[in-house]
């Protein structure tokens, strides 16, 4: 006869119950502070008032969207110490406070409860250890997004409105030479890094060049850096400096990755003479005319090389195959050759069968070609910035140089 055995539950049986409390503000805004304030004042005391209850932490995040839970620091804090077993029952405000973005907000409480984890949110009175609660808690989720995306648009549509009024502002220790004073974009003490820069690229001088000019003149980039070549090329091509302003240059962030939606369509709006310029327009104009050189150089097949300190990189190129010449020394320190970037890259006869230079013999046949004295190879080194001023580049044969000057450019 079957028999059947009652055996009763061996749950684990606890002491207090290890309650935590989790508080969030959007902005570090002085009209928020109060509240953030309130919040963790009210749960630090809440909790150590119930007899029942351990105080486990307040974990609270300032001035940070809820719509990202990966950057909010002690939220991932709080989660990874549930998970650990160090809290039984976390307390919040709302849903909102704890997620506005659905995915999130479900993926996050479904794992704090499969870990024997409770939420309880008192705004909406929900408690996630309610079997009914999740059907709830969907609806509210939603809710919280949809809010969150609401508020996304109307912030949209205020920037959109500012931009149509050419309304625009430069936030401190963004832009390098500027300062923000009542909300107007003012020349500061690093302008003339900025005009040192423009100055020395119509020159001619390489990115690192200028590095090193500024550098030794006691100029620095944001924050005390060194300014290298991408800092270097957004200062030259940033209209800021000549008094205008492009609004709105990427599409408006989507509300929960925070990046430029490439399916949102916009409009740009260009202000001219927004404010106050460093550099003038002619001179802008030069180094943009520049830039739109060395762009149809490039798409022909010259390349001009901007981090290699000689003077002579980006200038010589191979009259076989049209690449860049290369510096090498070949093990030897004193003996410098130059010679074509795809002859130096082939093996067992593969490469480009451009001819190899001796440095010395080269810079004589460049003195020559130029109809200068040849006085040896620290003359011509002293020459490099006349040298750079008329010389746009040279195409190197077997028996000849081609010197190709910038006015025939």
């Amino acid at each position: 006869m079957k028999k059947i055995t009652y055996i009763p539950s061996k749950r684990e049986t606890r002491g207090k119950k290890r309650v935590a409390a989790y508080c969030r503000v959007s902005t570090a805004r002085a009209d928020q502070a109060d509240s953030f304030e309130m919040q963790t004042k009210y749960y630090n005391e809440f909790i150590h008032n119930n007899p029942e209850w351990e105080f486990a932490g307040i974990y609270a995040d300032r001035g940070i969207s809820g719509t990202n839970a990966k950057k909010r620091p002690e939220f991932q804090r709080m989660i990874s110490d549930a998970l650990d077993g160090k809290i039984d029952l976390i307390l919040c405000k709302s849903i909102s406070r704890f997620s506005r973005n659905l995915l999130d907000c479900t993926r996050y409480v479904q794992m704090l409860h499969g870990n024997g984890v409770e939420i309880k949110f008192e705004k909406e009175g929900i408690f996630t250890a309610d079997p009914s609660a999740f059907l709830m808690f969907g609806m509210m989720a939603t809710i919280a997004q949809s809010e969150s995306e609401s508020i996304s648009r109307n912030e949209h549509w205020v920037c959109q409105k500012k931009f149509e009024n050419g309304e625009y502002k430069i936030p401190n220790n963004q832009i390098l030479g500027y300062s923000n004073i009542n909300g107007k974009a003012v020349p500061n003490e690093d302008a003339w890094i900025v005009k040192m820069i423009y100055d020395l690229f119509l020159k001619g001088c390489t990115f690192e060049q200028i590095s090193e000019e500024i550098e030794k003149a006691g100029g620095r980039g944001l924050h005390g850096k060194r300014i290298r070549d991408g800092a270097m090329r957004y200062i030259l091509k940033n209209e800021t400096y000549v008094g205008d302003k492009l609004l709105q240059k990427n599409p408006p962030c989507n509300y929960l990755t925070h990046r430029p939606d490439p399916n949102v369509e916009y409009d740009s709006y260009y202000v001219t003479d927004g404010h106050e310029a460093i550099i003038d327009r002619d001179t802008w104009n030069k180094v943009q005319a520049e830039f739109q050189r060395r762009k149809e150089n490039q798409k022909k097949g010259f390349r001009i090389a901007t981090g290699h300190s000689h003077f002579l990189y980006g200038k010589l190129f191979c009259g076989k195959c049209g690449s860049p010449y290369r510096r090498t020394n070949a093990g030897n320190r004193e003996i410098y050759f130059w010679g074509c970037r795809d002859r130096l890259k082939g093996k067992r006869g593969k490469g480009c069968k451009g001819r190899n230079i001796k440095e010395k013999k080269l810079f004589r046949e460049i003195s020559t070609a130029l109809g200068w004295e040849w006085n040896g190879v620290d003359a011509f080194n002293q020459k490099k910035d006349e040298f750079n001023k008329i010389v746009d580049r040279i195409i190197i044969y077997d028996d000849r140089l081609e010197i190709v000057r910038k006015e025939d450019a």
